[in-house]
């Protein structure tokens, strides 16, 4: 490696450090929502994220540039979930029950053409639990087994009870089309204090990159009730390629229960984290699992995570215990080993939604909505290295990583940096780097090892 490839590997190595440093605090801009949340959309068109709250019976409208909150979108029932077409022109958002419909209270959608300024309400016989769009021009929706009690209905109003159904939405038309049976259910209404949407709606949705692929994580309906909590808990993760016309399904019995009830899938739709377990579609098929979350507390509202696969990192809030510290962990994507922590202000609670430039992530948070900028973090040292590695040689994965946090680094601050790749060999590279203040004090220090991957015409001829 030349002197000056060497300097530059050093700045990088350290000025990553120094950024671990200065997210020692918090990392992240928490936005409070009076309500409590169930799902997000963005529309980077229109400069809006769209928070459907659940509680308050509407679609919050917030600017993404300011975060200040404009004139909500009214539904007519609790919103249990929202999603945007992929031309930014129709907003659809599922009711979990539409609290007009006569003669009793049964589930609907909302479509708003955000174009022409309208809004159209759609009654349904059983509560919506997800809504997502793919790549077409058609919207997935996935609706509930209900009982009467479903919706709070007096006894002896009604004695219908519907099954749940995966339909396939067409919002400039209304039309419909039914894929399949869906096996989904959900608590019925009202329910005591502190129960939370993703205790109620049984079902999340996770899209691939290329939006070709819908995975959908769904707890199935046991008695008209659910089987939320209970160990040993039936999950069905299904998935959808737009255009086929058929759901899959896969079932699998998991204690804990299987949450957070998120899901986060890469860019082709071969990988997904769901719960607290990394999957390989092919593998998953066969009913088996690439990694899991180690301790995970399997509540189905608390914790989160967001698949970015243009950096082949997971970050992930997946909690051991309901009253930690939020932290968002850094993982690689082959074998969930943690690369780096870094403390949030609030716990991400549920869905999570990245920029067009995957550089911000948007996640719904335990008391409203987080926005993580992640597009500012370095990943770790393994950048450093792939900087000074040659052509398509890059690092392949973390074989061990030691991150020590002395005191904060401040905004403002004077600081000394020294980073250094210890050694660079065949298919390992080590590296370490250190940050002190102004008085010299220790501020953090870091270790890492890393597996290489070098293509044949690069590999080195001495070591």
């Amino acid at each position: 490696m030349t002197l000056k490839a060497r300097r530059l590997v050093f700045g990088i190595v350290a000025l990553v450090l120094l950024c671990g440093g200065c997210f020692a605090a918090t990392f992240g801009t928490a936005v409070p929502v009076r309500g409590t949340v169930s799902d997000i959309a963005l529309d980077e068109s229109r400069g809006h994220l769209y928070i459907s709250n659940f509680t308050a019976g509407r679609v919050e409208v917030m600017s993404t540039s300011n975060y200040s909150f404009g004139t909500p979108l009214t539904v007519a029932g609790p919103p249990s979930s929202v999603a945007l077409s992929p031309d930014n022109r129709y907003l659809v958002v599922g009711e979990y029950c539409n609290l007009y419909a006569a003669p009793a209270p049964v589930g609907g959608y909302a479509i708003f053409d955000l174009q022409a300024g309208t809004k159209r309400e759609v009654v349904l016989g059983s509560p919506v639990l997800a809504v997502a769009f793919g790549a077409g021009n058609q919207a997935l929706v996935v609706t509930g087994q209900t009982t009467p009690a479903m919706c709070g209905t007096p006894s002896g109003t009604s004695t219908t009870t519907a099954g749940g159904q995966f339909l396939l939405l067409d919002p400039a038309s209304g039309g419909t089309q039914v894929l399949g049976v869906s096996p989904a259910g959900g608590l019925s209404l009202p329910v005591p204090f502190a129960t939370f949407p993703a205790n109620i709606t049984y079902a999340s949705t996770g899209i691939s990159g290329d939006q070709q692929t819908i995975m959908i994580l769904t707890e199935v309906a046991q008695g008209g009730g659910g089987g939320q909590g209970q160990t040993g808990t039936l999950t069905s993760i299904l998935y959808y390629k737009v255009g086929s016309g058929q759901v899959n399904t896969l079932n699998w019995v998991a204690s804990p229960p299987f949450g957070p009830r998120a899901i986060s899938v890469n860019q082709d739709g071969t990988r997904f984290v769901a719960g607290w377990i990394l999957f390989d579609l092919n593998l998953a098929i066969e009913g088996a699992s690439l990694a899991q979350f180690p301790y995970p507390l399997g509540d189905y509202r608390l914790g989160g995570f967001a698949y970015d696969y243009s950096r082949n990192v997971i970050y992930g809030d997946i909690p051991v215990t309901a009253t930690e510290t939020p932290v968002m962990h850094i993982f690689d994507t082959d074998n969930l080993t943690v690369r780096e922590r870094i403390q949030l202000p609030q716990m991400i609670a549920g869905r999570t939604l990245f920029s067009s430039d995957m550089n911000t992530v948007y996640a719904v948070s335990d008391e409203g909505v987080i926005i993580l900028p992640v597009g500012t973090l370095a990943i770790g040292k393994a950048g450093a290295i792939n900087a000074a590695l040659p052509g398509r040689s890059r690092t392949r994965a973390t074989l061990e990583m030691k991150i020590e946090t002395m005191r904060p680094a401040l905004e403002g601050g004077s600081y000394a940096l020294r980073g250094e790749v210890v050694r660079m060999a065949k298919q390992v590279a080590y590296a370490e780097a250190s940050v002190s203040d102004a008085d010299g004090q220790l501020v953090s220090r870091s270790t890492g090892t890393f597996l290489l991957h070098r293509p044949e015409e690069e590999q080195p001829t001495t070591v």
